[in-house]
């Protein structure tokens, strides 16, 4: 895989909708097709192009039906900032079980010693901050 343009997205303690929380270390187990979203029309990734992304070499767990790990490419652009990678989390909003009610807000981004770095969201659930709730965008240094 081209390592200017991996784009791995880690998704910590995302809450589902029934209010239970994917915690870190939670079993998960490798996504199956039919467990996940097929499409979605307005501007949603999918599974499909998720693959077509990875050349069908993404690894992809899910918990309870959503995703909660995605180690590959999750966009055709380079994540530079904040903005991209919010974009970059727009797109997945649905794989993660989210709905109408769910947003992520920007909180901080990070940079470890290898140079990757983290873009992480807050979640939000019908404007009440969801407690543990947060995605993660990280980038590699080659980008």
């Amino acid at each position: 895989m081209n390592q200017k343009n991996i784009i791995l997205t880690f998704f910590l303690a995302f809450a589902v909708l029934c209010g239970m929380a994917v915690l870190p270390g939670a079993k998960t187990a490798l996504a199956q097709e039919e467990s996940l979203p097929a499409a979605d029309p307005e501007g949603q990734l999918t599974m499909e192009a998720l693959r077509a992304l990875n050349d069908n070499k993404a690894e992809v767990y899910t918990h309870d039906g959503r995703v909660t790990f995605i180690a590959g490419t999750c966009t055709a652009d380079p994540v530079m900032n904040m903005e991209g990678a919010e974009r970059v989390v727009e797109s997945m909003t649905g794989l993660l079980g989210g709905d109408e009610k769910t947003r992520f807000e920007e909180w901080r981004t990070l940079t470890d010693a290898a140079g990757n770095q983290y873009y992480v969201f807050q979640q939000m659930y019908a404007n009440t901050t969801v407690l543990g709730g947060a995605v993660q965008v990280i980038t590699d240094p080659e980008i």
